[in-house]
């Protein structure tokens, strides 16, 4: 249970070591963007305790820049990639391809046979359409074929499941219900998988991984806020919302978040903020006291 990086994790001091004393597992995501240095792996690594899993995120160059293609750049970049997660003794590789790129049997079985990961699995995300006999040679060559379990299922499951959560909403803007968390699991539990990882991106991936760490662990989803009604909608906006503003920027802002009801519902803030005038808010307060509970 996990989320993609820890860099936007808010604590103070050393964000990794904190980080990794809330949960087990986290997706480097540097390593699409960057060759990290040795060094600094190796000092990943020793920050965290010796359970603790990582998984890394192969550089974009395979999958962006050579789409697949197996040029002597991009096997070069794919081992990279690889070095880096032996450094991290990760189990899995995530090869993330891009929405423009449709991928066919020939062109994974073109790259796969030209690349060895050893001990570490290659897992794949086609952000594109992926054709039949691509899925069936991902299949032959063992990799995990990585899905949004939110919105889909995976076509194959082995013994590992890994899923990167981020949701219906527009690119990562987005934070799951606890119905959503619910159906999750679900789908998680109901495949012949012996080990799971869960990774969820977005703008509150730390609350969503701990909510659904709790309900795998304790069977209880806390609350996305302290308060309810009203106190959950100021709990919101206070976060991140700079006064005065609109209706339209609050609506663009923050709709997308969830607020807690007294009556156990959840619902998106666009919901609630639907109903207020369209006119210029000068502070919170001018903002509640224009507001009922839905």
């Amino acid at each position: 249970m996990g989320t993609g990086g820890w860099s936007y994790f808010k604590v103070r001091g050393d964000k990794l070591y904190r980080y990794s004393r809330c949960f087990n597992f986290v997706e480097v995501n540097t390593t699409f963007y960057i060759h990290p240095s040795p060094n600094t792996v190796r000092h990943w690594r020793s920050r965290v305790p010796d359970s603790f899993v990582f998984s890394v995120k192969c550089h974009r160059s395979v999958s962006h820049r050579h789409r697949l293609r197996p040029t002597v750049q991009a096997i070069r970049d794919f081992e990279k990639s690889l070095d880096v997660g032996r450094l991290l003794h990760a189990s899995v590789m995530v090869l993330q391809t891009p929405a423009i790129l449709p991928l066919t049997g020939e062109m994974i079985h073109g790259f796969l046979r030209c690349v060895d990961t050893g001990d570490i699995r290659l897992a794949l995300e086609a952000r594109g359409p992926i054709s039949t006999d691509a899925l069936n040679a991902l299949e032959r060559y063992d990799v995990i074929h990585i899905v949004d379990l939110s919105k889909e299922t995976p076509s194959y499951v082995g013994e590992i499941l890994y899923s990167r959560l981020l949701g219906s909403g527009e690119h990562n803007i987005y934070q799951f219900d606890d119905n959503e968390l619910r159906e999750i699991r679900r789908k998680a539990e109901n495949t012949p998988a012996r080990k799971v990882f869960l990774s969820f991106h977005g703008l509150k991936m730390y609350l969503d991984a701990a909510r659904m760490k709790s309900y795998l662990e304790m069977d209880v989803i806390p609350r996305t806020t302290s308060g309810i009604g009203l106190d959950s909608l100021r709990e919101v906006v206070a976060e991140d919302v700079v006064f005065p503003t609109t209706r339209d920027e609050l609506l663009s802002s923050i709709g997308w978040k969830l607020v807690e009801l007294p009556d156990g519902r959840q619902v998106r803030a666009i919901t609630m903020l639907t109903q207020i005038e369209d006119r210029l808010y000068r502070d919170l307060d001018d903002l509640i006291s224009s507001l009922r509970i839905v």
